[in-house]
């Protein structure tokens, strides 16, 4: 079932200024973006999802905020389903992301990357 971008979502592209701050290496991450808490739970609810991140990205937001445990796994899916041919460098796009406690060692979270379903996320 194909699910269309709610109303909002087709309005007009307002770019928003976004204040950042600079951690070390002196990057500029945004202070604010979106949150990704529930997505990725309901796969009729997938499109609307990725259209509502690719929505925030047009708009200037450039911090995505997911976790491991999300949808277990599923919204980072849907993020990387969004930001695939999005025209923004990926080194100007910040997703950050939390593991389960088990995964919450230096090991575990190296080793994620290395787990051939972390790569079904689509996350460069």
């Amino acid at each position: 079932m194909e699910c269309e971008a709610p109303s909002a979502l087709r309005a007009t592209i307002v770019v928003m200024n976004i204040p950042v701050t600079s951690p070390p290496k002196n990057i500029a991450m945004p202070r604010f973006g979106i949150g990704t808490w529930r997505m990725g739970e309901r796969s009729f609810a997938a499109q609307t999802e990725i259209a509502i991140i690719k929505a925030a990205i047009e708009r200037g937001v450039t911090l995505i905020d997911t976790a491991e445990m999300y949808g277990d796994g599923g919204a980072e899916t849907v993020i990387g389903r969004a930001i695939a041919g999005i025209p923004i460098a990926r080194e100007n796009l910040f997703v950050v992301s939390k593991v389960y406690p088990h995964n919450a060692s230096r090991e575990g979270t190296i080793g994620l990357r290395a787990k051939p379903e972390a790569a079904r996320h689509g996350l460069p």
